[in-house]
Protein backbone atom coordinates (compact mmCIF):
# COMPACT_ATOMS: atom_id res chain seq x y z
CA UNK A 1 0.00 0.00 0.00
CA UNK A 2 3.15 2.07 0.03
CA UNK A 3 3.13 2.99 -3.35
CA UNK A 4 -0.47 4.67 -3.44
CA UNK A 5 0.51 6.27 -0.61
CA UNK A 6 3.93 8.14 -2.98
CA UNK A 7 1.03 8.40 -5.40
CA UNK A 8 -1.65 10.56 -3.89
CA UNK A 9 1.23 12.04 -2.19
CA UNK A 10 2.28 13.40 -5.75
CA UNK A 11 -1.20 14.78 -6.25
CA UNK A 12 -1.91 16.02 -3.13
CA UNK A 13 1.02 18.50 -3.60
CA UNK A 14 0.41 20.35 -6.79
CA UNK A 15 -3.22 21.95 -7.66
CA UNK A 16 -3.49 20.51 -11.05
CA UNK A 17 -7.42 18.82 -11.35
CA UNK A 18 -6.78 18.36 -14.70
CA UNK A 19 -4.60 15.82 -14.27
CA UNK A 20 -6.25 14.59 -11.33
CA UNK A 21 -9.28 13.78 -13.78
CA UNK A 22 -7.16 12.35 -16.49
CA UNK A 23 -6.03 9.51 -13.37
CA UNK A 24 -9.17 8.91 -12.37
CA UNK A 25 -10.26 8.47 -16.05
CA UNK A 26 -7.11 6.17 -16.52
CA UNK A 27 -8.06 4.31 -13.35
CA UNK A 28 -11.91 4.02 -14.04
CA UNK A 29 -11.27 2.66 -17.89
CA UNK A 30 -8.95 0.18 -16.60
CA UNK A 31 -11.02 -0.92 -13.84
CA UNK A 32 -14.07 -1.86 -16.84
CA UNK A 33 -10.93 -3.44 -19.23
CA UNK A 34 -9.98 -5.61 -16.32
CA UNK A 35 -13.37 -6.69 -15.10
CA UNK A 36 -14.16 -7.65 -18.91
CA UNK A 37 -11.14 -9.43 -18.93
CA UNK A 38 -11.97 -11.38 -15.80
CA UNK A 39 -14.89 -12.45 -16.91
CA UNK A 40 -13.21 -13.91 -20.10
CA UNK A 41 -10.40 -15.64 -17.53
CA UNK A 42 -13.16 -17.15 -15.74
CA UNK A 43 -14.87 -18.55 -18.62
CA UNK A 44 -12.13 -20.17 -20.12
CA UNK A 45 -11.17 -21.73 -16.98
CA UNK A 46 -14.95 -22.90 -16.60
CA UNK A 47 -15.08 -23.94 -19.91
CA UNK A 48 -11.58 -26.10 -19.57
CA UNK A 49 -13.01 -27.92 -16.59
CA UNK A 50 -16.29 -29.16 -18.24
CA UNK A 51 -15.83 -32.77 -20.20
CA UNK A 52 -18.61 -31.77 -22.93
CA UNK A 53 -17.14 -28.80 -24.59
CA UNK A 54 -14.62 -28.67 -26.63
CA UNK A 55 -12.81 -25.56 -25.52
CA UNK A 56 -10.81 -25.53 -29.02
CA UNK A 57 -13.99 -24.82 -31.30
CA UNK A 58 -16.02 -22.06 -32.19
CA UNK A 59 -17.62 -19.90 -29.91
CA UNK A 60 -15.56 -21.83 -26.84
CA UNK A 61 -12.40 -20.89 -28.53
CA UNK A 62 -13.05 -17.00 -28.19
CA UNK A 63 -12.14 -17.40 -24.66
CA UNK A 64 -8.53 -19.23 -25.52
CA UNK A 65 -8.24 -17.06 -27.97
CA UNK A 66 -8.55 -13.69 -25.72
CA UNK A 67 -6.56 -14.67 -22.84
CA UNK A 68 -3.83 -16.81 -24.33
CA UNK A 69 -0.89 -14.74 -23.93
CA UNK A 70 -2.14 -13.46 -19.99
CA UNK A 71 -1.98 -17.50 -19.35
CA UNK A 72 0.55 -17.96 -21.07
CA UNK A 73 3.26 -15.60 -19.49
CA UNK A 74 1.65 -16.90 -15.76
CA UNK A 75 2.53 -20.46 -16.85
CA UNK A 76 6.22 -20.02 -18.15
CA UNK A 77 6.86 -17.49 -15.06
CA UNK A 78 5.90 -20.03 -12.29
CA UNK A 79 6.93 -23.36 -11.97
CA UNK A 80 5.01 -26.51 -11.32
CA UNK A 81 4.64 -27.74 -7.65
CA UNK A 82 5.62 -31.38 -7.82
CA UNK A 83 4.26 -33.78 -5.50
CA UNK A 84 5.03 -37.33 -4.80
CA UNK A 85 4.25 -38.81 -8.51
CA UNK A 86 2.13 -35.79 -10.40
CA UNK A 87 2.68 -31.93 -10.48
CA UNK A 88 -0.17 -29.33 -9.92
CA UNK A 89 -0.33 -26.27 -11.36
CA UNK A 90 -1.16 -23.05 -9.42
CA UNK A 91 -0.61 -20.43 -12.39
CA UNK A 92 -3.89 -19.83 -13.05
CA UNK A 93 -5.29 -19.51 -10.08
CA UNK A 94 -2.68 -16.66 -9.20
CA UNK A 95 -2.97 -15.14 -12.82
CA UNK A 96 -7.02 -14.70 -11.66
CA UNK A 97 -5.78 -13.06 -8.48
CA UNK A 98 -3.17 -10.93 -9.58
CA UNK A 99 -6.43 -9.42 -11.31
CA UNK A 100 -8.61 -9.19 -8.66
CA UNK A 101 -5.57 -7.31 -7.23
CA UNK A 102 -5.59 -4.69 -9.78
CA UNK A 103 -8.91 -4.51 -9.40
CA UNK A 104 -8.81 -3.59 -5.78
CA UNK A 105 -5.60 -1.10 -6.33
CA UNK A 106 -7.82 1.06 -9.15
CA UNK A 107 -10.87 1.00 -6.53
CA UNK A 108 -8.17 2.27 -4.53
CA UNK A 109 -6.85 4.91 -7.05
CA UNK A 110 -10.53 6.00 -8.02
CA UNK A 111 -11.76 6.71 -4.36
CA UNK A 112 -8.17 8.76 -3.64
CA UNK A 113 -8.30 10.80 -6.47
CA UNK A 114 -12.13 11.18 -6.06
CA UNK A 115 -11.80 12.38 -2.49
CA UNK A 116 -8.67 14.67 -3.50
CA UNK A 117 -10.96 16.20 -5.55
CA UNK A 118 -13.85 16.62 -3.41
CA UNK A 119 -11.47 18.33 -0.98
CA UNK A 120 -9.82 20.82 -3.54
CA UNK A 121 -13.32 21.88 -5.35
CA UNK A 122 -14.67 22.87 -1.40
Amino acid sequence: MEYVHTIVRTFTNCNYDDVKVFFLNVFSYLYIFLKFFKLLCYARMTFDWMPMLNPFLWPFSVFHQLTRRYFYWWFTSLPLIQLQKSSFQLSSIIALEALNALLFFCVQMVTIIKSQLETSGS
